[in-house]
Order: C-alpha cells, then structure tokens, then sequence
C-alpha cells in the first residue's frame, strides 16, 4: 500500500495524497505487474525490493496516472528496514518524457532522412546486417535482393529549376517507390539522388527484376514542378542474397557494380549483377590505381594528329590525345584509361597535364615553323573539369607561363556539355570565349544537343563525328548529315572540322560540301612529337620547293 508522496510526486500521477493513500502499488506504478496476485518477487524492481531488500535503478520505466495515460520514468527503489525486517520501500522517480523525446529525435536524426523521412545509409546497413547474420540466411531456400536505384539527370534538374524543386522531385520519388512496395520491403535514401531497396523474401529472380521494371515504369510518369513538367528515369543494379558474402557491403558493392553497368547502357536499364562484373570492377580499381601512380610519375605523354586545312592540305594545328606508356603493359590507349578517369576523377588532373604539355609544345612548333596563321593545338576538356572552380585559374596560368595565345588554343567540349548545363559552366566557357580561347563541340551530331543551344554557348567550331564520316560516300543519310552540319556551321558563322577521314573519295566528298578542317588517318594517325615535328618539316620544305 501507498502511504506517503510528496507534492512533486503527487502532481506526476494525477492524485491527490487522500485518493493515492491506500492504493496498491503494482496498480499504481506497474499495472501489468503479476507480482501481488503471485504473491512473488518476479517482476518489477519494485516488487524486488519489498520482497527481497534489494535497492533498483531503473532508467527506462512506464508509470501510469490516474486518468489512464503514461509517462517515462528513471526511478530507484529503496527498501525501509525495521529491526531487520523489510517495513517498506521508497521510490524516487522523475518524469524523462523531455529526455526520451530529444533521444528519439537523435535516434531519428541518425537513422532517418530528414527531407524524404525514408531509413538512410546507417539504417539499411544496419538492417541488412542483421539480416546475414539470421540463422535463416544461411538456408539455401532463404532469398532476399538489394535494388540499388540512381536517378538519371537529377543534377540538370536541380541547376535549371533549383535545389527546392529538386527536393521536391526527390520526395515524389520517395513516396512512388514506396507503392511499389510490398510490406516487409525497406526503402531507404542512400544518397543525392541515389535510393536502396532491401527485398526479404522473395522467391525468385523475377521477383526483384519485376519490381524494378514497375518501379521504372511509375517514375516515368511526368511530375508537375513549378509549370514544368519532369521526366525522370532510374537506372537499376540488382544482386542477390550468397553465402559468399560475409559483410552487408560485399552485397552493397555487387549492386553498385550492376548500377553501373546500367547507367552505361542507358536508357532505364536493369542490370543483375555476375561475377563477371566483378572481375571488371577489379580491373578498373587495378587501372585506377595504376593511372594515380602514372600521373605521378610521368608514365602519360601527349600523342598528336595533324588537323589539315582541306582548302590547302596544309597542317593547320593538331589535336592532342592523351597515351598511357606503362612500363610493364606497354602503350594504353585511351580507351581503356579515359573511362575510368572520369569515374574516379582523375580526369581533371589528366586535363590540366595535358593542357600544359601541348601548350608548351605547340608554342615550340610555333617558333620553329613560323607562319601566317599559327599552329593551333585542340585540347579536351571534360564536363567535370570545366566545372571545377579552378578551371579558369588553371587554363589562364597554363597560357601566361606556357607564353601560348590564347587565339591557338581551341578547348573541345562534349555535347553533354549542353546536357548538364548551368550557369556556372555557362560563365566559364563565356570567359575562356572573351580572353580569345576557342571552343569546339566534339562529336557533334551523336549526343543530346539541340540546335536551339548553339546560340547560347560561345562556340566557334564543330566537329562532325567519326559515326558519320566514315559512311559519308555509302549512306544517304550520313551524307545528308554531314552535308547539313556544314551548311548550318556557315550559316553560324561557326567552322566545321571533319573527323575520322580515312579515304580519298570522302575527302572528295566534304571538300564538295565546303568542310574546313580535316583530320584522320588519310593524313595521320595520332604520333609523338618527334614525329609530328618531322611531318612539319616535311611540309615546310615541299612549301619551299614549290616557292622555287
């Protein structure tokens, strides 16, 4: 029985000191206690207290108050001893309903996102890591699948309509996904625009590819953002659950490499992760690695190819291409180096060297083979690189200590450019456009421009696409293409280059539709300087013997 509280305790439950005196105090304090009717210490610390003498500190307890509502309590039970004998107990309690409230907002803050209220990375992990270590995974008739989801574009989106319309395209995506879902499905946001997908149980392979089909089919449904409306896609990477995996990221990483072969097929693919595709993502780390290593030590050179004036046949500049000289592999072409840089991003630091050598070697041509319109030299630039914040620091610096102008440089861009467009990069390629910087579109024709972009980026030079040339003298189309390209580059007063010339007749051929430049391997392939240097000898002295 109670007998005594004090007015702190009394305002907690609700009673006052008449109607609490007298109460049982399992009912008052612990109402599902079975202690009394079993006459045994065997539930609360309080019970354990009066019956066996023992002081309790709980800290996570439920009292209950006179109206029938609860709250958390800490509490310490000490008993009353008398001659020996257990006369009582005394509890002292406060109420932590403000402490649990800030606990459970960490506890969300750590395992929640806040802006789609999806499970995050912590808490798949930490499920999915509960999961491997089940009995049940260890059966070979227990299958669970991880569906690893990346939204195509998502960062277009976010520059041209702004980060609140990306934050609502990310929750509509969120809520879509979810009713796709069966229960006992975990969707969580892994990341930016990236989502994860933990499928327990399923019965077999089709289970997962079936969703992932439903999932890409209601995410193409448009969404309404702010008068637009958004198109989105989601590329897939699905593995399934295997005894070979020990850690939740072995699965994570299988999936993430299935991603990744779907995001390079593009076009809202779904791609089942093989073991194949581990041995490739091996490979890659391997030519990673390799590429930091050769950076460092000097192991690239510059490789150049002869762009000629198709009006003389004269070199006019070149194209610097990249080459890997391993010392144990051999030459690397770019191919198989180039991807993996822009993965990793070690493109930007492979642009910026490559800036500089052909800078400094084109100034060198320039001083050894004088003429009335200067050698110039084509550099790539990738998206990642022109979106560096350094990028204008690098290239004007590389000009001021190189001595090179900046009329003979001439930058080439991908159409993807036009793609991930935003006001940043816009600025830039303004800028390197005003200091007399040329900028060309590589491969014009295969990507995802529109001509109605031409007008908006400071471009002076296009450059039909190998795809095209090479079928100009035997397809229609290629012919009309090309023929059209040129055509619309004079109108805008842009000038057009040609790549990838392998024969005489195609020569012919854009000589007749007025194409300016030229390069491929009816002329040259890519060579080393000292090569280069010789070709450029070469001609000099036919200029001089036709001069005679």
């Amino acid at each position: 029985m109670t007998t005594f509280a004090n007015p702190a305790a009394l305002q907690m439950v609700g009673y006052t000191l008449e109607e609490l005196q007298g109460q049982s105090l399992y009912q008052l304090f612990n109402p599902t206690c079975v202690c009394e009717k079993q006459n045994a210490a065997a539930c609360c610390a309080i019970c354990h207290t009066l019956h066996r003498g023992e002081i309790h500190q709980i800290t996570d307890e439920v009292f209950w108050r006179q109206d029938g509502t609860s709250f958390p309590v800490e509490y310490i039970s000490t008993p009353i001893m008398e001659q020996g004998q257990i006369a009582g107990a005394v509890v002292l309690f406060r109420d932590v309903t403000e402490h649990k409230a800030a606990e459970e907002q960490l506890w969300y803050q750590a395992f929640y996102d806040s802006l789609t209220g999806l499970p995050n990375r912590t808490w798949f992990l930490k499920r999915l890591e509960q999961m491997m270590a089940h009995d049940e995974y260890d059966q070979n008739d227990h299958q669970f699948a991880v569906l690893f989801l990346d939204l195509a574009h998502f960062r277009l989106i976010n520059d041209s309509l702004g980060h609140v319309a990306g934050d609502e395209l990310l929750r509509i995506v969120a809520r879509r996904i979810e009713a796709c879902l069966r229960p006992g499905h975990l969707l969580a946001r892994f990341s930016g625009d990236e989502f994860m997908i933990l499928m327990d149980p399923i019965h077999d392979i089709t289970d997962a590819t079936t969703l992932a089909q439903t999932i890409q089919q209601v995410l193409a449904i448009p969404v309404a953002l702010y008068d637009y409306h958004v198109h989105t896609t989601a590329d897939i990477g699905i593995a399934f659950n295997s005894t070979a995996y020990v850690e939740p990221n072995d699965i994570l990483r299988d999936a993430d490499s299935a991603l990744q072969q779907a995001k390079a097929q593009g076009n809202n693919a779904c791609v089942v992760f093989d073991k194949a595709m581990r041995q490739k993502a091996l490979e890659r780390l391997h030519i990673e690695v390799a590429l930091r290593y050769a950076l460092e030590h000097d192991e690239l050179c510059v490789y150049y190819q002869p762009i000629i004036d198709l009006a003389t046949g004269h070199i006019a500049g070149f194209e610097a291409l990249a080459r890997w000289q391993h010392p144990q592999s051999g030459l690397i072409f770019p191919s198989v180096f180039i991807p993996v840089a822009e993965e990793t991003g070690l493109i930007v630091a492979l642009d910026y060297w490559v800036l500089r050598k052909a800078c400094e070697q084109i100034c060198v041509w320039q001083t050894l083979f004088p003429q009335t319109q200067p050698l110039t030299v084509n550099v790539n630039m990738s998206v990642k690189t022109l979106m560096q914040r350094d990028v204008l620091t690098q290239i004007e610096r590389t000009l001021r200590e190189t001595g090179l102008t900046p009329a003979s440089l001439k930058l080439e861009i991908t159409e993807n450019v036009m793609m991930d467009q935003n006001d940043e990069t816009m600025a830039t390629l303004q800028h390197l456009s005003d200091i007399g910087v040329h900028l060309c579109i590589d491969d014009f024709g295969t990507g995802f421009s529109s001509l109605r972009y031409l007008h908006r980026f400071p471009i002076q030079t296009l450059k039909i696409d190998r795809a095209f040339v090479s079928t100009v003298t035997s397809d229609d189309e290629s012919s009309a293409i090309t023929q059209s390209i040129a055509a619309l580059s004079h109108t805008l007063g842009k000038q057009v280059v040609a790549e990838g010339i392998e024969t005489t007749a195609q020569l012919v051929y854009l000589r007749q539709v007025q194409c300016d430049y030229g390069q491929g391997y009816l002329f040259s392939m890519p060579v080393n300087s000292t090569v280069a240097t010789a070709l450029l000898e070469g001609q000099n002295t036919a200029k001089r013997q036709q001069q005679r």
